[in-house]
């Protein structure tokens, strides 16, 4: 049994908030003779005269009021729904009628606009379009941060016909950097949503800041004002990152839409279906990759799904291996190659390329073009392989891939006899002429000359940490050597891993292997406060020239789906490992608070990828 009172004018006029004006449809409803009634919207407000005991509950009212249907209190902007008691509350937080002052309507520090416009988010976009079109940017949005004073800004922007919200701030009295994103559209909808803002020099963007949901619409003085829900930037730390306080640092901020099953899922969450036309439009790319008016928003590669808010972050897979044991505070010397006696070092005697290549015929350049393999580079000599579809390869790479590059199609044990003919009448360089070898052979005999060539012996990876290894051995021997002696030390791109950053030990070096290719991965923290350091080394790099870059993601420890992502070129392997950490990437530990679980031990969680240029 209840009575609707949605269309009583006279009684709603009488059951009104004194503060707010809005209808006694919300608990706790409290009443004294000097303030009249006051809803639970605004009780909170006047705790100071709950405590006292000047305002008491109105039991009785609370007790008629259950059998009360209510109107929405945007009941005048036009909406018609009609709530009980316990749905009002709950509706009117996301009811898009809600009414809100202009965005560009506010006092804050020296930051001041005038706008008297006030109305629904759903009225919002025709405003700015009539009244600040000036304002209005397409993305993604790009800036200088401005840290000369306290400023603001306010940018609308529309992304895939949504409309959104950037606000930043600069506090210069704590010398902070603020950002958020607000959608304009109705709850669960800015949770279909997530945004970035980028730090760096010009053009080299190399950390990434992300939350995993738009914020949902609200009055922009509160929003900004509550920095808990903006990602916050210490500013002095990026400068530190930068490596000169003095530089200017660049800013971007991009939005993207989330993928066709995790809008599924959040559906699903709110008891909320699509319809059928809505639900095609949510696919956004044939990979799943995030658009921005059609055009993939610039994302750092393979990077994971974003953690839910609502869980903890993952557990780690392992922990981070920790440091190598060392046995001496000697740095290893530097192993050079073997040279002939009449050879100086490697460093000095290795020949260019080019002129050695000069040395040969025409016809052995052509063919030597001709002869490359399109997957390792190196030349191809018997047995030589060749896919359903035309493509060959050399025999190396055949061990090591099932399925062409190219095309796809299954690598069988095919020869292609055509060109292995072509071989007898070609004279090849070594493979190792980069490093120093000046030797020209023809293909029967170039395979047996690299295996035993001096400049293709090396010694393992781990040669350059104390007391490890001293093996030496071929480099075609050195994966599956590092995979037999070295598989504690081993750890794997986008696996996560924890680091105790008050461990005693503070330095660690573990070899990744990634695409046949050796990296180490230095990392050292501070046994006091400083930063903490990382850098990914390039075991094969050569004339200094990085074709890989890493990446470190840090997962959030606060649940509010932040995530900090680090980019920077792999550098090459140092004669002395240890000073991998002095010019390398140094992440003070203010800009890590969130990310780090403070309980027991503070603890890092992260991921590393590697990628090619």
């Amino acid at each position: 049994m209840s009575l609707n009172i949605s269309n009583i004018e006279n009684l709603l006029n009488e059951l009104r908030c004194t503060q707010c004006k809005k209808l006694l449809s919300v608990l706790p409803i409290y009443y004294c003779s000097a303030t009249g009634h006051v809803c639970g919207r605004c009780s909170s407000s006047l705790n100071w005269m709950i405590a006292n005991g000047t305002l008491e509950r109105a039991l009785a009212y609370e007790a008629v009021a259950k059998y009360l249907v209510f109107p929405c209190s945007n009941m005048e902007n036009g909406c018609k729904a009609e709530l009980r008691w316990l749905q009002v509350e709950e509706h009117e937080r996301t009811c898009n009628l809600n009414a809100f002052p202009c965005p560009f309507n506010m006092s804050l520090d020296e930051s001041t606009m005038q706008c008297d416009w006030k109305g629904s988010m759903i009225k919002l976009p025709t405003h700015l379009i009539t009244n600040h079109t000036s304002n209005i940017q397409t993305l993604p949005i790009s800036f200088v941060m401005n840290i000369e004073e306290n400023n603001l800004q306010i940018i609308p922007v529309t992304v895939n016909e949504r409309n959104f919200l950037i606000l930043t701030r600069y506090l210069k009295e704590t010398n902070k950097f603020y950002c958020v994103v607000m959608c304009c559209s109705q709850e669960p909808e800015n949770q279909f949503y997530r945004y970035q803002l980028e730090l760096g020099r010009y053009d080299d963007y190399f950390l990434i800041l992300r939350k995993s949901n738009t914020e949902p619409f609200d009055d922009t003085t509160r929003v900004i004002n509550n920095n808990e829900r903006m990602i916050a930037v210490d500013v002095a730390s990026v400068a530190a990152m930068l490596g000169n306080p003095n530089f200017a640092i660049h800013c971007k901020v991009s939005i993207s839409k989330k993928n066709k099953n995790e809008i599924s899922t959040i559906m699903k969450e709110h008891n909320i279906s699509l319809p059928s036309e809505e639900v095609k439009n949510l696919s956004l790319t044939s990979k799943g990759a995030a658009t921005v008016n059609g055009s993939p928003i610039k994302n750092p590669p393979k990077v994971a799904s974003l953690p839910s808010t609502s869980t903890p972050p993952p557990l780690p897979a392992k922990n981070f291996p920790p440091p190598l044991p060392s046995k001496s505070t000697q740095s290893p010397q530097k192993t050079k190659p073997k040279a002939k006696s009449n050879d100086s070092s490697a460093s000095n005697s290795a020949p260019d390329k080019a002129k050695l290549i000069k040395q040969l015929s025409t016809m052995d350049k052509q063919l030597l073009e001709e002869l490359e393999c399109p997957i390792c580079k190196n030349h191809m000599i018997p047995p030589i392989y060749i896919c359903p579809t035309g493509h060959s390869l050399c025999s190396d790479c055949k061990e090591k891939i099932k399925i062409c590059a190219f095309c796809q199609s299954q690598i069988m044990n095919t020869r292609n006899y055509t060109l292995e003919k072509l071989t007898t009448r070609v004279h090849y360089p070594c493979k190792y002429v980069d490093i120093g070898c000046q030797e020209i052979f023809t293909s029967e005999n170039i395979r047996h000359h690299e295996m035993s060539c001096t400049y293709g012996t090396n010694k393992c990876p781990l040669k350059m940490l104390p007391s490890m290894c001293s093996t030496r051995i071929l480099p075609l021997d050195i994966l599956q050597h590092i995979r037999d002696n070295h598989s504690n030390n081993v750890i794997e791109v986008s696996q996560v891993y924890s680091r105790n950053i008050k461990a005693k030990i503070t330095s660690s070096y573990d070899v990744v292997i990634h695409e046949n290719e050796i990296f180490i991965c230095c990392c050292k923290h501070s046994a006091t406060s400083g930063p903490i350091k990382f850098n990914f080394v390039h075991v094969g790099m050569k004339n200094n020239q990085s074709k890989y870059r890493y990446e470190l993601e840090f997962l959030d420890q606060t649940n509010k789906g932040m995530m900090f992502v680090i980019s920077q070129l792999c550098q090459a392997l140092p004669s002395n490992i240890s000073s991998a950490l002095k010019n390398c990437l140094t992440i003070p530990l203010e800009l890590l608070q969130p990310f780090i679980l403070k309980k027991g031990h503070p603890t890092l969680f992260f991921k590393f990828y590697i990628s090619k240029v």
